[in-house]
């Protein structure tokens, strides 16, 4: 039979009278169509042996690829039974590693294609229907680094996989004279804004890839600077404790020009500006010069 299987009730083989009638079985083979016997079935058994030979027609299939989100690859492909798979083109997918084509869903079932778009160990294609093959794709995962960007303190990296949600890491960094206001991909904060401990996801699409983003500041309103005031003593000496002290708060790294003060009998100093330290150790020193007048004894 070549390979068939006889369908009907009969045997492969047996011994048939001389002139009794021949029925020829019905026979199937895997991932064939049966054609038709070589020779000739005759209508009765003669006087010699007989050896009937199936002839079979290897059938071709339409194998459906689902891309299971991919785009841009082949999407089916016509294949011979017992033959090997064609190569076909691979889809892509963003934020994802092609890992081949299977039988089920997440790379399950039996792998037919590889990475690259081959037949997987050169596997020949063995199942006898039209079948639907299913990417497998496996998510990247990428790095997410964390910048003080002026501030101090440390961070330990966070790891990521793509298309799965994930909080931030709280910030640890602080900055004198600055309050935290979040993070962003650009140091100078022009790109994307994100809050402390926001849940993200896809901040990358890259393999292993890496994103860092800057701590954000805002400048505090109420850092505190002294404004010292000290008159001239007639000796022309300063006393070490001021005369005045003003206690003032500003915003860090704002420029701040102080007034001075009018006494009666000295002459003030020219204001100063000055930069409000961030750590609130600004002292501005305003000296001012005791007044000299003419006295005049008039004897008349």
């Amino acid at each position: 039979l070549a390979g068939g299987i006889i369908t009907t009730e009969g045997t492969a083989q047996g011994s048939v009278k001389y002139e009794a009638p021949i029925t020829a079985p019905t026979v199937a083979k895997s991932g064939y169509t049966f054609t038709n016997w070589s020779p000739e079935v005759p209508a009765t058994m003669p006087a010699a042996n007989v050896t009937c030979t199936a002839q079979w027609t290897v059938n071709t299939y339409t194998i459906t690829l689902d891309q299971q989100g991919g785009t841009g690859g082949s999407e089916s492909i016509e294949v011979t039974f017992d033959a090997e798979l064609p190569a076909i083109t691979i889809p892509t997918r963003e934020g994802y590693t092609f890992g081949g084509y299977f039988t089920s869903e997440n790379g399950e079932g039996t792998q037919y294609y590889n990475q690259e778009g081959t037949a997987y160990y050169n596997k020949k294609w063995d199942i006898a229907s039209a079948t639907t093959l299913y990417a497998k794709w496996t998510p990247h995962k990428f790095t997410v680094k964390f910048d003080a960007n002026g501030g101090d303190g440390s961070m330990e990296d966070q790891q990521f996989t793509y298309d799965i949600e994930q909080a931030l890491s709280a910030n640890q960094f602080t900055r004198v004279g600055y309050s935290f206001a979040g993070w962003n991909d650009k140091a100078n904060g022009s790109g994307n804004s994100y809050a402390d401990q926001q849940v993200v996801k896809n901040l990358t699409a890259t393999k292993d890839g890496q994103k860092t983003l800057y701590a954000l500041w805002t400048a505090n309103t109420n850092t505190p600077y002294v404004v010292k005031h000290y008159k001239e003593q007639l000796d022309g000496t300063y006393l070490a404790e001021a005369d005045d002290t003003d206690n003032l708060t500003g915003t860090t790294a704002a420029s701040v020009t102080p007034a001075v003060k009018s006494y009666e009998g000295f002459t003030a100093p020219s204001t100063q500006t000055v930069s409000i330290a961030a750590d609130g150790s600004t002292v501005v020193t305003y000296l001012y010069t005791r007044n000299s007048y003419k006295l005049t004894w008039d004897l008349a």
